[in-house]
Order: C-alpha cells, then sequence, then structure tokens
C-alpha cells in the first residue's frame, strides 16, 4: 500500500543511473537490474544487481548538495556538535546470525581501503564536520581497521565527535 513507482534492491550506486535513463525514456525498466517496478497494477521483480565488489571505486558522497540540511538530531533533539556527515567504511558482515537478516540483504563483507577512507576522512575534516558517524553495517568487525582508522583521526588531530551506529555488542570492548 504505497505509490512508490520503482524500488532499488541492495546497493544503489550502479542502478540509480539506469533508472533515470528510463524515468527519461531512453531506456525500459524491465531491462535495469537490481529494482522492482510498477507496470500498471502489477508489481515486477528484475534479477538482482551485480554487488560492488571493491568499494573504494564508490565515489565520495556529493556532501556539498545537502549542506542546508541539519543532521545529528535524534527525536528533534540535538546530540551531536557542530556540522554532521556519516562514512561507511565497509558493507556486510562476516557472520549469519539467525535474527539478523543482514546476509540475505548484503551478503559478504567487503571492506574499503584504509587510504581511501583516510582520504574521505580528510575531506570530512576539511569541509568543517565537527560530527562523524560511522555507519557500517559492523563498524567493529576487524579491529585492526578500526585503530588503523582511530589512530589517523587522532593523527590528525581532528576536532571530531565520533559516532559508532551499528557493531556487534560482544565485539565491544575497553580499548
Amino acid at each position: 500500500d504505497h505509490f512508490a513507482d520503482i524500488c532499488v534492491i541492495r546497493e544503489g550506486e550502479n542502478v540509480i543511473l539506469p533508472v533515470l535513463e528510463a524515468i527519461e525514456g531512453k531506456r525500459k525498466l524491465s531491462s535495469i537490474a537490481g529494482i522492482y517496478y510498477r507496470k500498471g497494477k502489477e508489481i515486477k521483480k528484475n534479477k538482482p544487481a551485480e554487488q560492488i565488489k571493491d568499494l573504494d571505486s564508490i565515489e565520495f558522497p556529493a556532501r556539498h548538495l545537502v549542506e542546508d540540511n541539519d543532521y545529528g538530531y535524534i527525536s528533534g533533539i540535538k546530540f551531536s556538535k557542530g556540522k554532521t556527515t556519516s562514512i561507511l567504511t565497509s558493507r556486510g558482515c562476516s557472520y549469519s546470525c539467525t535474527f539478523c537478516g543482514l546476509h540475505y540483504i548484503t551478503p559478504g563483507y567487503r571492506q574499503r581501503s584504509i587510504q581511501n577512507i583516510q582520504a574521505e576522512i580528510n575531506e570530512i575534516i576539511e569541509n568543517g564536520y565537527k560530527t562523524l558517524i560511522f555507519h557500517d553495517d559492523n563498524f567493529l568487525q576487524h579491529k585492526k581497521e578500526v585503530h588503523k582508522i582511530m589512530d589517523y583521526i587522532i593523527k590528525r588531530n581532528a576536532d571530531l565527535q565520533i559516532w559508532i551506529e551499528q557493531a556487534r555488542v560482544d565485539s565491544a570492548d575497553r580499548e
């Protein structure tokens, strides 16, 4: 009971431009992998799009397009410091917990390179952000990489408030 005409399944980076082309009449929706779409009263499902293997190949978000929005609110209360943005350093999770459907939505686990993450953090700092939210599916999964990321932020002497939105509770420790 919704009014959407098109729904992207899983990752949208390689799907959104073909969808725009279809909206412009340059191609048929039936030719686009990774979507559901409405055809009359019927909902059609296309084959899944290929998963993006190399996360470093994805461009950094065009944050300048949303600078008029003020993020960092929970239930209408501002909890973040200054300009707020998020970053994704990996997708998926190596675990297959029975209570979690993530492995169906984002099968497997893929990471960005530390160099790519550092380049995005540099851009975030240089653009005046004060709160950085790590929004991975399971951020603490590979602690060696987490240490490298956090050590880099400390080395940069970045005045950043850090939030970690999603992690398995059993992966947290004092360190």
